[in-house]
């Protein structure tokens, strides 16, 4: 008896070394696993198991969205229940709420309206709506009717119902679409730019890039021409002030007064990062500076930015990185790889994915069919 319970007593010391009852929440993200999701740490810990239909991306240290069983609610980043599973769909949080969708209780029709609630799952605009999307601090663009208006936290009406869309503002300013055609508004529901381009998308500066006639310009807030419509393809402009542009399947690199800092001659180029861009020429891909010189010479078959020293480049079919000289510093071996918002490098292998670090160590084993971005 004696001798049982002290075998008893050492299988719990083992059992209890073994677990881990707390882990490293800084950094986490959703995998992929026997079709269901879960969490995992930037070490490769698994915080939960594969239990979800889906755990939608994470943004920052907001309640975590996810599906299962055709419910919808949200967890925290350690896996825990916060806002109950009791919705039919939903959105990821975003400056503190989040639109939901539930079915109408005693209606016959069965029918599904949404409403926006906080982090702690309380109801801040009534369950009313076809469709809520969070677009600002305060704002909220609703649909009635086919048609998106702008309310208010207090529920009350801003921009009357005049959209087929209104998306989230950047800057004081929101994108509409109308009549298959893109326009801005301001907070006040003003419009600023008539919905008459085939695409917008406002600069940090307040500067847009449009399409129209299936040519890129630029233009400012007034719907002033800065750059005419000529350009097959614009890129965003970077920290350097020189964005890819496109004529005749040719890309060189603009500023924003229109002159041409480097030559239309490349096949395809990647945006600057950390004065290096990506360019493709001959079929071939290499590095270039500010300046328009090569620092690498064309001769992968892909290649992505330099970051943190490094670049992923191809050979063939796989993936490898290199540093600014050029030198392999990993291995050339992945089917797929791709940077993080940590210091992590995701990899894929034989259909399934991992992360290592920089120096080309595993971290997280490749076994998982999906992962996610770290938050």
């Amino acid at each position: 008896m004696k001798k049982t319970v002290i075998i008893f007593i050492m299988l719990s010391i083992v059992l209890s070394g073994c677990s881990k009852s707390t882990y490293d929440t800084t950094n986490v993200t959703s995998f992929k696993r026997f079709n269901k999701y879960g969490l995992i740490n930037e070490f490769g810990e698994e915080i939960l198991s594969p239990k979800y239909d889906y755990i939608y991306p994470i943004i920052d240290d907001y309640p975590i969205a996810v599906r299962k069983n055709d419910k919808f609610g949200y967890i925290n980043k350690n896996g825990e229940v916060v806002i109950d599973l009791i919705y039919q769909s939903g959105d990821r949080f975003i400056f503190g709420y989040a639109s939901v969708e539930k079915t109408l209780e005693n209606d016959v029709l069965n029918r599904r309206v949404w409403g926006v609630i906080d982090e702690n799952g309380i109801e801040l605009i009534p369950f009313e709506y076809d469709r809520i999307d969070v677009i600002s601090e305060n704002l909220f663009a609703v649909k009635l009717d086919e048609r998106y208006g702008i309310v208010n936290l207090n529920n009350e009406l801003v921009v009357f119902y005049k959209c087929d869309r209104i998306y989230s503002f950047e800057n004081g300013y929101a994108r509409i679409f109308l009549g298959g055609k893109w326009g801005i508004i301001n907070e006040s529901g003003d419009v600023l730019i008539e919905p008459k381009y085939q695409s917008v998308y406002v600069l940090k500066d307040n500067l847009i890039i449009v399409k129209l006639n299936e040519k890129y310009g630029l233009i400012d807030i007034n719907d002033n021409v800065i750059l005419d419509f000529k350009y097959d393809f614009m890129s965003v402009f970077t920290n350097n002030g020189l964005a890819v542009v496109s004529i005749d399947d040719k890309r060189g690199y603009i500023d924003k007064t229109g002159e041409i800092i480097i030559p239309l001659e490349f096949e395809s180029a990647r945006t600057f990062t950390n004065g290096i861009a990506a360019v493709k020429i001959n079929d071939k891909w290499g590095f270039i500076d500010e300046s328009g010189l090569f620092i690498i010479e064309p001769m992968y078959d892909d290649a992505l930015f330099f970051k943190d020293g490094i670049a992923a480049i191809k050979v063939g079919d796989k993936w490898g990185f290199i540093n600014k000289e050029n030198e392999v510093v990993i291995d050339i071996k992945y089917s797929h790889v791709s940077s993080t918002n940590i210091d992590l490098l995701k990899v894929e292998k034989w259909n399934r994915n991992g992360a290592i670090d920089r120096d080309g160590n595993i971290i997280i084993s490749i076994k998982y069919k999906e992962l996610g971005m770290f938050f």
